[in-house]
């Protein structure tokens, strides 16, 4: 991810970026459910796209996530945070399934990294 942010324009700031990185465990902590928060969010996109609040909606499925799961908040929070900087560079560099270059993929490329943003700032 450093060396996407590093090769790669983008318009995520820096403390993004790193809170992204901080997140993951340096030591791979495989298997760990609070991943699945990130997966959800991205299965969740088409109705975060139509939300009127953005950041209640996020929060919103994040929070019932991790209750139904029986994990920490933040943990699911911050996984959701690095799926979301993963996809906002892997989006600028590869596109998205459903958008491959253009319009539609620069708006999904935005969208993602405002997600980002606004988890980061909900640390």
């Amino acid at each position: 991810m450093r060396e996407d942010a590093g090769a790669l324009p983008h318009f995520l700031p820096c403390h993004v970026v790193g809170a992204a990185v901080a997140a993951v465990d340096p030591k791979g902590c495989a298997g760990d459910p609070a991943y699945d928060g990130g997966t959800l969010l991205k299965a969740r996109t088409p109705a975060l796209l139509q939300s009127d609040d953005l950041g209640r909606a996020v929060y919103r499925v994040l929070d019932l996530f991790a209750e139904a799961a029986e994990l920490d908040r933040e943990r699911v929070r911050r996984w959701a945070q690095f799926h979301a900087v993963q996809a906002a560079f892997g989006g600028r560099r590869h596109g998205f399934r459903i958008a491959r270059s253009g319009p539609r993929r620069d708006f999904l490329t935005a969208f993602v990294g405002h997600l980002a943003e606004l988890l980061t700032d909900g640390a």
